[in-house]
Protein backbone atom coordinates (compact mmCIF):
# COMPACT_ATOMS: atom_id res chain seq x y z
CA UNK A 1 0.00 0.00 0.00
CA UNK A 2 2.84 2.40 0.89
CA UNK A 3 4.46 1.60 -2.46
CA UNK A 4 1.23 2.44 -4.31
CA UNK A 5 0.88 5.71 -2.37
CA UNK A 6 4.48 6.58 -3.22
CA UNK A 7 3.91 5.78 -6.89
CA UNK A 8 0.79 7.95 -6.98
CA UNK A 9 2.68 10.84 -5.34
CA UNK A 10 5.53 10.44 -7.81
CA UNK A 11 3.05 10.62 -10.68
CA UNK A 12 1.54 13.77 -9.17
CA UNK A 13 4.98 15.40 -8.98
CA UNK A 14 5.76 14.46 -12.60
CA UNK A 15 2.44 15.90 -13.84
CA UNK A 16 3.06 19.06 -11.83
CA UNK A 17 6.55 19.44 -13.29
CA UNK A 18 5.25 18.90 -16.83
CA UNK A 19 2.48 21.44 -16.28
CA UNK A 20 5.00 23.95 -14.94
CA UNK A 21 7.30 23.29 -17.87
CA UNK A 22 4.45 23.87 -20.35
CA UNK A 23 3.52 27.11 -18.60
CA UNK A 24 7.10 28.37 -18.72
CA UNK A 25 7.36 27.43 -22.42
CA UNK A 26 4.13 29.31 -23.18
CA UNK A 27 5.39 32.38 -21.32
CA UNK A 28 8.76 32.26 -23.07
CA UNK A 29 7.16 31.87 -26.50
CA UNK A 30 4.80 34.74 -25.72
CA UNK A 31 7.80 36.95 -24.99
CA UNK A 32 9.48 35.80 -28.20
CA UNK A 33 6.35 36.68 -30.20
CA UNK A 34 6.11 40.13 -28.64
CA UNK A 35 9.82 40.75 -29.20
CA UNK A 36 9.59 39.66 -32.86
CA UNK A 37 6.77 42.13 -33.47
CA UNK A 38 8.84 44.97 -32.05
CA UNK A 39 12.10 43.90 -33.67
CA UNK A 40 11.62 41.51 -36.62
CA UNK A 41 14.65 39.46 -37.55
CA UNK A 42 17.23 41.06 -39.86
CA UNK A 43 19.88 38.84 -41.37
CA UNK A 44 23.42 40.19 -41.08
CA UNK A 45 26.05 38.09 -42.78
CA UNK A 46 28.77 39.30 -40.42
CA UNK A 47 27.10 37.42 -37.54
CA UNK A 48 27.75 34.07 -39.22
CA UNK A 49 31.16 34.38 -40.86
CA UNK A 50 32.16 30.91 -39.61
CA UNK A 51 28.92 29.33 -40.81
CA UNK A 52 27.73 27.95 -44.14
CA UNK A 53 25.14 30.76 -44.04
CA UNK A 54 27.79 33.32 -45.01
CA UNK A 55 27.74 32.34 -48.69
CA UNK A 56 25.83 34.36 -51.25
CA UNK A 57 23.77 32.65 -53.95
CA UNK A 58 22.09 34.57 -56.72
CA UNK A 59 18.44 33.64 -57.42
CA UNK A 60 17.02 33.01 -60.85
CA UNK A 61 16.74 36.29 -62.78
CA UNK A 62 13.04 35.60 -63.35
CA UNK A 63 11.12 33.85 -60.55
CA UNK A 64 9.72 30.54 -61.75
CA UNK A 65 6.03 29.70 -61.29
CA UNK A 66 4.90 27.26 -58.63
CA UNK A 67 3.29 24.20 -60.24
CA UNK A 68 -0.12 22.99 -59.14
CA UNK A 69 1.43 19.89 -57.59
CA UNK A 70 1.57 18.54 -54.08
CA UNK A 71 4.23 16.00 -53.12
CA UNK A 72 4.07 13.40 -50.38
CA UNK A 73 6.93 10.99 -49.69
CA UNK A 74 6.96 7.39 -48.49
CA UNK A 75 10.65 6.57 -48.63
CA UNK A 76 10.54 2.88 -47.67
CA UNK A 77 8.89 -0.38 -48.62
CA UNK A 78 7.42 -0.79 -45.13
CA UNK A 79 3.61 -0.96 -45.07
CA UNK A 80 1.54 2.12 -44.28
CA UNK A 81 -0.74 2.15 -41.29
CA UNK A 82 -4.51 2.56 -41.77
CA UNK A 83 -4.20 6.12 -40.41
CA UNK A 84 -1.57 6.99 -43.01
CA UNK A 85 -3.74 5.58 -45.79
CA UNK A 86 -6.69 7.63 -44.58
CA UNK A 87 -4.49 10.73 -44.49
CA UNK A 88 -3.43 10.19 -48.12
CA UNK A 89 -7.05 9.86 -49.13
CA UNK A 90 -7.91 13.08 -47.26
CA UNK A 91 -5.00 14.92 -48.92
CA UNK A 92 -6.27 13.90 -52.36
CA UNK A 93 -9.92 14.72 -51.57
CA UNK A 94 -9.11 18.19 -50.19
CA UNK A 95 -6.82 19.07 -53.12
CA UNK A 96 -8.74 18.02 -56.22
CA UNK A 97 -7.30 21.00 -58.10
CA UNK A 98 -3.75 19.74 -57.59
CA UNK A 99 -1.76 16.80 -58.86
CA UNK A 100 -1.04 14.91 -55.67
CA UNK A 101 2.10 12.85 -56.26
CA UNK A 102 3.20 10.12 -53.85
CA UNK A 103 6.95 9.60 -54.24
CA UNK A 104 7.99 6.04 -53.34
CA UNK A 105 10.95 3.76 -54.10
CA UNK A 106 8.94 2.38 -57.04
CA UNK A 107 8.68 5.71 -58.88
CA UNK A 108 11.60 7.70 -57.44
CA UNK A 109 13.57 7.35 -60.69
CA UNK A 110 10.91 9.47 -62.42
CA UNK A 111 11.92 12.50 -60.32
CA UNK A 112 15.71 12.14 -60.31
CA UNK A 113 17.39 14.23 -62.99
CA UNK A 114 20.22 12.72 -65.07
CA UNK A 115 22.32 15.84 -64.51
CA UNK A 116 21.82 15.61 -60.75
CA UNK A 117 21.63 12.02 -59.46
CA UNK A 118 20.90 11.42 -55.81
CA UNK A 119 23.86 11.62 -53.47
CA UNK A 120 25.55 8.20 -53.11
CA UNK A 121 24.93 8.29 -49.35
CA UNK A 122 21.17 8.31 -49.94
CA UNK A 123 20.78 4.52 -49.90
CA UNK A 124 22.31 4.34 -46.40
CA UNK A 125 20.05 6.96 -44.79
CA UNK A 126 17.21 6.18 -42.42
CA UNK A 127 13.76 6.43 -44.00
CA UNK A 128 13.15 9.67 -42.11
CA UNK A 129 16.33 11.23 -43.49
CA UNK A 130 15.62 9.94 -46.99
CA UNK A 131 12.38 11.89 -46.83
CA UNK A 132 14.20 14.99 -45.53
CA UNK A 133 16.65 14.84 -48.43
CA UNK A 134 13.99 14.20 -51.06
CA UNK A 135 11.86 17.16 -50.02
CA UNK A 136 14.87 19.46 -50.51
CA UNK A 137 15.56 17.85 -53.91
CA UNK A 138 11.93 18.01 -55.07
CA UNK A 139 11.31 21.53 -53.83
CA UNK A 140 14.45 22.86 -55.52
CA UNK A 141 14.00 21.27 -58.93
CA UNK A 142 10.20 21.08 -59.14
CA UNK A 143 8.61 23.22 -56.45
CA UNK A 144 4.95 23.15 -55.49
CA UNK A 145 3.61 21.84 -52.21
CA UNK A 146 5.13 19.37 -49.80
CA UNK A 147 2.91 17.68 -47.23
CA UNK A 148 3.72 15.10 -44.58
CA UNK A 149 1.21 12.27 -44.62
CA UNK A 150 -1.11 14.17 -42.31
CA UNK A 151 -4.57 15.62 -42.94
CA UNK A 152 -4.56 19.25 -44.22
CA UNK A 153 -7.11 21.72 -42.88
CA UNK A 154 -8.21 22.93 -46.33
CA UNK A 155 -7.46 22.86 -50.04
CA UNK A 156 -4.11 24.34 -51.02
CA UNK A 157 -5.07 24.99 -54.65
CA UNK A 158 -6.20 28.61 -54.35
CA UNK A 159 -3.29 29.38 -52.03
CA UNK A 160 -0.78 28.27 -54.68
CA UNK A 161 -2.59 30.28 -57.35
CA UNK A 162 -2.45 33.40 -55.17
CA UNK A 163 1.20 32.75 -54.34
CA UNK A 164 1.99 32.70 -58.06
CA UNK A 165 0.73 36.27 -58.24
CA UNK A 166 3.34 37.33 -55.68
CA UNK A 167 6.73 36.55 -57.19
CA UNK A 168 8.53 37.81 -54.09
CA UNK A 169 7.20 34.88 -52.02
CA UNK A 170 9.46 31.83 -52.16
CA UNK A 171 8.16 29.85 -49.16
CA UNK A 172 4.71 29.87 -47.60
CA UNK A 173 3.43 27.73 -44.74
CA UNK A 174 1.91 27.60 -41.28
CA UNK A 175 3.71 29.35 -38.45
CA UNK A 176 6.14 27.15 -36.54
CA UNK A 177 4.25 25.95 -33.48
CA UNK A 178 6.74 26.82 -30.73
CA UNK A 179 10.39 27.44 -30.01
CA UNK A 180 10.59 23.87 -28.74
CA UNK A 181 9.77 22.61 -32.23
CA UNK A 182 12.89 24.26 -33.64
CA UNK A 183 15.94 22.20 -34.50
CA UNK A 184 18.81 22.08 -32.03
CA UNK A 185 21.39 24.37 -33.60
CA UNK A 186 24.58 25.53 -31.91
CA UNK A 187 25.72 29.10 -31.66
CA UNK A 188 24.20 32.41 -32.60
CA UNK A 189 21.93 31.08 -35.33
CA UNK A 190 20.34 28.49 -33.01
CA UNK A 191 19.51 31.26 -30.57
CA UNK A 192 18.03 33.37 -33.35
CA UNK A 193 15.93 30.53 -34.78
CA UNK A 194 14.39 29.85 -31.36
CA UNK A 195 13.79 33.52 -30.59
CA UNK A 196 12.20 34.15 -33.99
CA UNK A 197 10.33 30.84 -34.38
CA UNK A 198 7.08 32.72 -35.02
CA UNK A 199 8.55 34.28 -38.18
CA UNK A 200 9.30 30.96 -39.91
CA UNK A 201 7.11 28.15 -41.24
CA UNK A 202 6.86 24.60 -39.95
CA UNK A 203 8.67 21.76 -41.68
CA UNK A 204 5.70 19.40 -42.06
CA UNK A 205 3.91 21.15 -44.91
CA UNK A 206 4.63 24.17 -47.09
CA UNK A 207 4.60 25.69 -50.57
CA UNK A 208 7.89 26.44 -52.32
CA UNK A 209 8.90 28.32 -55.45
CA UNK A 210 11.48 26.21 -57.34
CA UNK A 211 15.10 27.12 -58.05
CA UNK A 212 15.48 30.14 -55.81
CA UNK A 213 18.62 31.02 -53.87
CA UNK A 214 16.95 29.50 -50.80
CA UNK A 215 16.23 26.12 -52.39
CA UNK A 216 19.66 26.00 -54.02
CA UNK A 217 21.40 26.57 -50.68
CA UNK A 218 19.03 24.12 -48.98
CA UNK A 219 19.86 21.23 -51.30
CA UNK A 220 23.55 22.13 -51.47
CA UNK A 221 23.93 22.09 -47.68
CA UNK A 222 22.04 18.80 -47.33
CA UNK A 223 24.39 17.19 -49.84
CA UNK A 224 27.47 18.73 -48.25
CA UNK A 225 26.47 17.10 -44.96
CA UNK A 226 25.83 13.78 -46.68
CA UNK A 227 29.38 13.87 -48.04
CA UNK A 228 30.63 14.44 -44.49
CA UNK A 229 28.63 11.50 -43.11
CA UNK A 230 29.14 9.16 -46.05
CA UNK A 231 31.90 6.93 -44.70
CA UNK A 232 30.15 6.60 -41.36
CA UNK A 233 26.89 5.77 -43.11
CA UNK A 234 28.57 3.04 -45.14
CA UNK A 235 29.43 1.28 -41.87
CA UNK A 236 26.22 2.14 -40.01
CA UNK A 237 23.24 2.51 -42.38
CA UNK A 238 19.99 3.71 -40.88
CA UNK A 239 16.83 1.84 -40.04
CA UNK A 240 13.36 3.37 -40.36
CA UNK A 241 13.87 6.18 -37.83
CA UNK A 242 17.66 6.25 -37.59
CA UNK A 243 17.65 5.16 -33.95
CA UNK A 244 19.83 2.10 -34.46
CA UNK A 245 23.24 1.99 -32.69
CA UNK A 246 26.02 3.72 -34.59
CA UNK A 247 23.80 5.64 -37.01
CA UNK A 248 25.66 8.96 -37.36
CA UNK A 249 23.12 11.52 -38.62
CA UNK A 250 21.32 13.55 -35.91
CA UNK A 251 17.53 13.73 -36.15
CA UNK A 252 17.22 17.31 -37.46
CA UNK A 253 20.57 17.53 -39.30
CA UNK A 254 19.12 17.28 -42.83
CA UNK A 255 15.96 19.35 -42.42
CA UNK A 256 15.36 21.72 -39.50
CA UNK A 257 19.01 22.62 -38.98
CA UNK A 258 19.15 23.80 -42.60
CA UNK A 259 15.66 24.87 -43.66
CA UNK A 260 14.93 26.95 -40.56
CA UNK A 261 18.10 29.12 -40.66
CA UNK A 262 17.65 29.61 -44.40
CA UNK A 263 14.17 30.99 -43.79
CA UNK A 264 15.64 33.62 -41.48
CA UNK A 265 18.32 34.39 -44.05
CA UNK A 266 15.66 34.96 -46.72
CA UNK A 267 12.90 36.14 -44.42
CA UNK A 268 11.68 38.79 -46.88
CA UNK A 269 10.63 35.89 -49.13
CA UNK A 270 8.81 33.84 -46.45
CA UNK A 271 5.09 34.17 -45.73
CA UNK A 272 3.14 32.74 -42.81
CA UNK A 273 -0.24 31.28 -43.78
CA UNK A 274 -1.97 29.22 -41.11
CA UNK A 275 -4.50 27.86 -43.59
CA UNK A 276 -1.70 25.41 -44.47
CA UNK A 277 -1.72 23.91 -40.97
CA UNK A 278 -1.94 20.12 -40.81
CA UNK A 279 -3.63 17.91 -38.23
CA UNK A 280 -1.13 16.32 -35.86
CA UNK A 281 -3.67 13.99 -34.23
CA UNK A 282 -3.82 10.23 -34.85
CA UNK A 283 -1.69 10.29 -37.98
CA UNK A 284 0.68 7.39 -37.28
Amino acid sequence: MNFLRGLKHFGFLINKAVSKSETLLALKDGLFRASAKLRPFKFRRTRYLESWLRFTVEPESTPLPIPLKLYCIWAGTNPMSPNRKRSIQAIREKNKGLEVEMVTPDNLKNYVLPEHPLHPAYEFLSLVHKSDYLRAYLMHYYGGGYCDIKVPKCSWTDIIIAMNNSENIWVQGFQELSSRMCAQIDGQMGKHVRRHFCEIVGTSGFLVRPQTALTREWLSEVERRLSYYQNLLNDNPGNERGDNPGYPVPWTALLGQIFQPLQLKYLDHVKIDNRLLLSFENYK
